[in-house]
């Protein structure tokens, strides 16, 4: 049994266009509508001010996630473009990854939501066109915030609409319906296709 206490707090935005919160219930982050701005709270702090806020020089961002095992690292998304950030004591880092279409010779992009591989430093954004693209740290940089493309992989034919965790695996939401998990390689697990339910979202 968990015992937990309410701390609410007055948090003005104007809009919101996704919220997320840490698996560690410390920090709540939001992506606003108002001005594309990313802004995190210590949700733990009697203090009512952010730790920090940006204002993204990005498309409209329209989901964010928190890396699950690690809290000071988030992801948002696009159709077009994936933004990682990092912070600590000191300092946010926010880094745009370039989406090199030569490289793999087909489009990149079209994307619905992105989440963090458990266990890795990966990352993995679903897509319209049933793909993912898979994003890993450039070298050996400390901050996990400089990600790159790595590899495309095409999953299924459907769009992919929802993107998550449960527990070591990653979980895959689509359009028509089904509900699919995937190991750390992104070999197929259990597959669900019978809710008749509509879109996964």
């Amino acid at each position: 049994t968990t015992t937990g206490y309410p701390n609410p707090q007055h948090i003005d935005v104007g809009g919101v266009s996704s919220l997320a919160i840490s698996n560690d219930a410390r920090y709540v982050a939001i992506i606003s509508s108002t001005n594309n701005e990313f802004i995190v709270w210590d949700w733990t702090s009697e203090n009512e001010e952010p730790l920090y806020r940006k204002e993204l020089d990005a498309s409209p961002q329209m989901f964010l996630a928190f890396n699950p095992d690690n809290s000071a690292e988030l992801v948002s998304n696009s159709l077009t473009e994936v933004i990682f950030y990092f912070f600590d004591d000191t300092q946010l880092t926010v880094h745009i990854p370039d989406l090199p279409e030569k490289d793999f010779n087909r489009p990149i992009g079209n994307f619905s939501q992105t989440a963090f591989k458990p266990g890795s430093s990966e990352a993995i954004a679903g897509s319209k066109d049933g793909s993912v693209t898979v994003f890993d740290n450039i070298g050996a940089c400390e901050n996990s915030a400089y990600k790159c493309v790595l590899k495309l992989v095409k999953l299924i034919d459907d769009p992919i609409t929802v993107v998550t965790n449960f527990e070591d695996l990653i979980v895959v939401g689509s359009k028509d319906g089904g509900v699919r998990f995937y190991d750390s390689q992104l070999r197929i697990r259990n597959w669900y296709g019978t809710f008749d339910s509509g879109t996964v979202e």
